[in-house]
């Protein structure tokens, strides 16, 4: 009979995982493209949902969008302490006086990337996005109006 219950409890725990997270499984289009969930990792009270261009591995994507499903516990007015040490590996710096909304430029590995973070709503609650994509060392920074508009586009998703 334990060995039942367990099973069950091991079941239910399974079923469990692979449906949470609903809205956070489905595609969505950004920037004209359509956005597939390829991989989520807990960090913390934070779980971080990553999306590649329909879904492609990624390993070998030129560009992603992260997504972070806040942990109701976490105050909105405690997410730039709490993303400090994201921010800071993303070179995110606001934009316009907004502490979320930011625009950074990093090198990793080699790789240059363009970053751009921003609140999102996702089933009415607060979260946070952010678009990484490769560009080349030369490309310059992007205007004003440039990095308004893909700010913008963030704060836009909605999932399918």
């Amino acid at each position: 009979m334990k060995k039942l219950v367990g099973v069950l409890i091991a079941l239910a725990v399974v079923i469990y995982m692979m449906f949470s997270g609903g809205a956070f499984k489905k595609d969505f289009i950004f920037n004209g493209e359509t956005y597939g969930h390829v991989k989520n990792v807990q960090r913390g009270g934070i779980i971080n949902h990553f999306y590649t261009p329909r879904g492609v591995d990624m390993n070998s994507a030129a560009r992603f969008v992260q997504i972070l499903e806040m942990n109701d516990d976490i105050q909105k007015s405690d997410w730039t302490s709490v993303l400090s040490p994201l921010f800071n590996t993303y070179k995110l710096k606001s934009f316009e006086d907004n502490p979320l909304e930011c625009v950074g430029r990093n090198q990793k590995a080699g790789f240059f990337t363009k970053n751009y973070s921003a609140p999102i709503t996702v089933d009415g609650n607060e979260h946070m996005a952010i678009f990484v994509r490769i560009v080349k060392k030369e490309d310059g920074e992007d205007s004003d109006s440039e990095i308004f508009d893909m700010i913008t586009e963030l704060k836009n998703i909605q999932f399918e």
